[in-house]
Protein backbone atom coordinates (compact mmCIF):
# COMPACT_ATOMS: atom_id res chain seq x y z
CA UNK A 1 0.00 0.00 0.00
CA UNK A 2 3.05 2.24 0.92
CA UNK A 3 4.53 2.31 -2.13
CA UNK A 4 0.98 2.20 -4.16
CA UNK A 5 0.57 5.78 -2.45
CA UNK A 6 3.81 6.61 -3.33
CA UNK A 7 3.26 5.75 -7.27
CA UNK A 8 -0.36 8.20 -6.95
CA UNK A 9 1.36 10.78 -5.73
CA UNK A 10 4.42 10.40 -8.32
CA UNK A 11 2.20 10.03 -10.96
CA UNK A 12 -0.12 12.73 -10.12
CA UNK A 13 2.87 14.79 -10.91
CA UNK A 14 3.37 13.64 -14.60
CA UNK A 15 0.51 15.85 -15.51
CA UNK A 16 2.52 19.40 -16.76
CA UNK A 17 4.83 21.29 -15.14
CA UNK A 18 4.39 19.93 -11.81
CA UNK A 19 6.05 16.53 -12.27
CA UNK A 20 8.84 17.99 -14.50
CA UNK A 21 9.52 20.12 -10.78
CA UNK A 22 9.11 16.93 -9.03
CA UNK A 23 11.81 15.04 -10.90
CA UNK A 24 13.84 18.13 -11.40
CA UNK A 25 13.98 18.59 -8.09
CA UNK A 26 15.04 15.03 -7.09
CA UNK A 27 17.44 14.69 -9.51
CA UNK A 28 19.22 17.93 -8.32
CA UNK A 29 19.24 16.59 -4.47
CA UNK A 30 20.78 13.68 -5.99
CA UNK A 31 23.77 15.87 -7.40
CA UNK A 32 24.32 17.90 -4.31
CA UNK A 33 24.93 15.17 -2.48
CA UNK A 34 27.04 13.20 -5.19
CA UNK A 35 29.40 16.08 -5.20
CA UNK A 36 29.54 17.14 -1.60
CA UNK A 37 30.13 13.46 -0.50
CA UNK A 38 32.89 12.91 -3.33
CA UNK A 39 34.96 16.03 -2.22
CA UNK A 40 34.78 14.64 1.50
CA UNK A 41 35.09 10.91 0.66
CA UNK A 42 38.59 11.42 -1.50
CA UNK A 43 41.30 9.63 0.31
CA UNK A 44 41.96 8.06 3.85
CA UNK A 45 43.19 10.85 5.53
CA UNK A 46 40.93 12.38 8.34
CA UNK A 47 38.69 15.12 7.46
CA UNK A 48 40.73 18.68 7.01
CA UNK A 49 43.74 17.58 5.98
CA UNK A 50 44.32 15.72 2.36
CA UNK A 51 40.97 16.53 1.65
CA UNK A 52 41.81 20.35 1.96
CA UNK A 53 44.50 19.83 0.09
CA UNK A 54 42.17 19.11 -2.44
CA UNK A 55 40.49 22.27 -2.45
CA UNK A 56 37.45 20.60 -0.62
CA UNK A 57 35.95 22.24 2.31
CA UNK A 58 34.60 19.45 4.52
CA UNK A 59 33.09 21.00 6.73
CA UNK A 60 30.71 22.70 4.14
CA UNK A 61 29.90 19.65 2.31
CA UNK A 62 28.89 17.83 5.74
CA UNK A 63 26.72 20.78 5.92
CA UNK A 64 24.92 20.53 2.85
CA UNK A 65 24.42 17.12 3.85
CA UNK A 66 23.30 17.23 6.88
CA UNK A 67 19.42 18.56 5.94
CA UNK A 68 18.80 15.64 3.82
CA UNK A 69 19.99 12.84 6.19
CA UNK A 70 17.01 11.52 8.09
CA UNK A 71 14.88 13.67 7.04
CA UNK A 72 12.78 13.69 3.97
CA UNK A 73 10.78 16.35 3.00
CA UNK A 74 7.11 16.83 2.26
CA UNK A 75 6.08 15.75 -1.52
CA UNK A 76 5.58 18.53 -3.50
CA UNK A 77 2.17 17.25 -5.40
CA UNK A 78 -0.60 15.60 -3.44
CA UNK A 79 -3.42 16.08 -6.09
CA UNK A 80 -4.27 12.42 -6.71
CA UNK A 81 -4.69 10.71 -10.32
CA UNK A 82 -8.02 10.89 -12.01
CA UNK A 83 -7.12 7.96 -13.65
CA UNK A 84 -3.97 5.03 -13.11
CA UNK A 85 -0.48 5.76 -15.01
CA UNK A 86 -0.62 3.79 -18.57
CA UNK A 87 1.32 1.01 -18.84
CA UNK A 88 4.37 1.52 -20.75
CA UNK A 89 5.89 4.84 -20.05
CA UNK A 90 9.29 5.57 -21.10
CA UNK A 91 11.65 7.90 -19.18
CA UNK A 92 15.24 8.91 -20.62
CA UNK A 93 17.90 10.41 -19.28
CA UNK A 94 20.96 12.01 -21.57
CA UNK A 95 24.04 11.69 -19.19
CA UNK A 96 26.92 14.20 -19.17
CA UNK A 97 30.46 12.85 -18.86
CA UNK A 98 30.95 13.97 -14.99
CA UNK A 99 31.10 11.63 -12.19
CA UNK A 100 27.78 13.59 -10.66
CA UNK A 101 25.54 12.81 -13.68
CA UNK A 102 26.50 9.54 -13.35
CA UNK A 103 25.62 9.00 -9.94
CA UNK A 104 22.58 10.69 -11.39
CA UNK A 105 21.52 8.14 -13.90
CA UNK A 106 21.99 5.16 -11.14
CA UNK A 107 19.16 7.10 -8.98
CA UNK A 108 17.25 8.04 -12.12
CA UNK A 109 16.72 4.46 -13.05
CA UNK A 110 15.74 2.98 -9.89
CA UNK A 111 12.97 5.54 -9.45
CA UNK A 112 11.81 4.74 -12.61
CA UNK A 113 11.80 1.60 -12.43
CA UNK A 114 10.51 1.02 -8.80
CA UNK A 115 7.35 2.87 -10.32
CA UNK A 116 7.53 0.16 -13.33
CA UNK A 117 7.85 2.59 -15.94
CA UNK A 118 10.93 1.41 -18.41
CA UNK A 119 14.32 3.69 -17.54
CA UNK A 120 17.19 4.08 -20.25
CA UNK A 121 20.07 5.90 -19.78
CA UNK A 122 22.19 7.40 -22.91
CA UNK A 123 26.16 8.47 -22.61
CA UNK A 124 26.10 11.94 -24.39
CA UNK A 125 29.13 12.71 -23.72
CA UNK A 126 31.41 15.97 -23.54
CA UNK A 127 30.56 16.76 -27.48
CA UNK A 128 28.23 18.26 -29.81
CA UNK A 129 29.29 15.30 -31.70
CA UNK A 130 28.33 12.50 -29.10
CA UNK A 131 25.76 14.28 -27.50
CA UNK A 132 23.84 15.06 -30.82
CA UNK A 133 23.94 11.01 -31.48
CA UNK A 134 22.88 10.17 -28.10
CA UNK A 135 19.84 12.70 -29.04
CA UNK A 136 18.96 11.38 -32.05
CA UNK A 137 19.12 7.47 -30.67
CA UNK A 138 16.28 8.45 -28.50
CA UNK A 139 14.41 9.32 -31.87
CA UNK A 140 13.35 5.37 -32.04
CA UNK A 141 12.71 5.11 -28.65
CA UNK A 142 9.53 7.61 -28.59
CA UNK A 143 10.27 8.54 -24.97
CA UNK A 144 7.20 10.49 -23.16
CA UNK A 145 9.83 12.26 -20.88
CA UNK A 146 13.68 12.88 -21.29
CA UNK A 147 15.70 14.82 -18.12
CA UNK A 148 18.94 16.10 -19.08
CA UNK A 149 21.34 17.90 -17.14
CA UNK A 150 24.97 19.01 -16.93
CA UNK A 151 25.39 20.12 -20.34
CA UNK A 152 24.69 23.09 -22.18
CA UNK A 153 21.73 22.12 -24.72
CA UNK A 154 23.52 23.60 -27.73
CA UNK A 155 25.50 20.57 -27.76
CA UNK A 156 22.30 18.67 -28.71
CA UNK A 157 21.79 20.99 -31.84
CA UNK A 158 18.30 20.28 -32.83
CA UNK A 159 18.12 16.93 -31.15
CA UNK A 160 16.23 18.25 -28.55
CA UNK A 161 14.35 20.03 -30.31
CA UNK A 162 12.82 17.00 -32.44
CA UNK A 163 12.43 14.56 -29.27
CA UNK A 164 10.07 17.60 -27.93
CA UNK A 165 8.19 17.71 -31.21
CA UNK A 166 7.73 13.86 -31.38
CA UNK A 167 6.00 14.34 -28.04
CA UNK A 168 8.27 13.81 -25.65
CA UNK A 169 8.50 16.59 -21.82
CA UNK A 170 12.27 17.39 -22.24
CA UNK A 171 13.35 18.72 -18.59
CA UNK A 172 17.01 20.48 -18.03
CA UNK A 173 18.26 21.09 -14.55
CA UNK A 174 20.38 24.06 -13.33
CA UNK A 175 20.93 25.17 -17.34
CA UNK A 176 21.02 29.25 -16.81
CA UNK A 177 20.16 30.90 -19.91
CA UNK A 178 16.67 30.90 -21.92
CA UNK A 179 16.06 27.00 -22.75
CA UNK A 180 13.00 27.55 -24.71
CA UNK A 181 14.65 27.55 -28.25
CA UNK A 182 15.65 23.65 -27.06
CA UNK A 183 12.63 22.92 -27.04
CA UNK A 184 12.81 22.17 -23.20
CA UNK A 185 9.12 22.34 -21.46
CA UNK A 186 10.92 23.09 -18.25
CA UNK A 187 14.59 23.94 -16.99
CA UNK A 188 14.85 23.64 -12.70
CA UNK A 189 17.37 26.45 -11.53
CA UNK A 190 18.05 26.65 -8.04
CA UNK A 191 20.75 29.10 -7.66
CA UNK A 192 20.86 27.98 -3.83
CA UNK A 193 21.72 24.61 -4.11
CA UNK A 194 23.92 25.45 -7.00
CA UNK A 195 26.17 27.86 -4.93
CA UNK A 196 26.23 25.12 -2.01
CA UNK A 197 27.72 22.61 -4.61
CA UNK A 198 29.86 24.74 -6.06
CA UNK A 199 31.68 25.43 -2.06
CA UNK A 200 32.02 21.79 -1.23
CA UNK A 201 32.89 20.71 -4.77
CA UNK A 202 36.69 20.17 -5.30
CA UNK A 203 38.07 22.84 -7.11
CA UNK A 204 42.21 21.97 -7.09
Amino acid sequence: MANAHSQRRFLSAWRGTSTLAAVASSVLAVAVLAGCSSGSASGSSPAGSASAGQGADVTAAKAVIAPFLGQPSTFPVTEPLSKPWAAGKKFAFLQCSTPVCGQVAKSFTAAIQALGAEATVVNAGATAQTAQAAASSLLALKPDAVILSGADPVLYGGGLKALADGGAKVVSIQINKDVTPYGISFNYSDPTSASRTESCWPTG
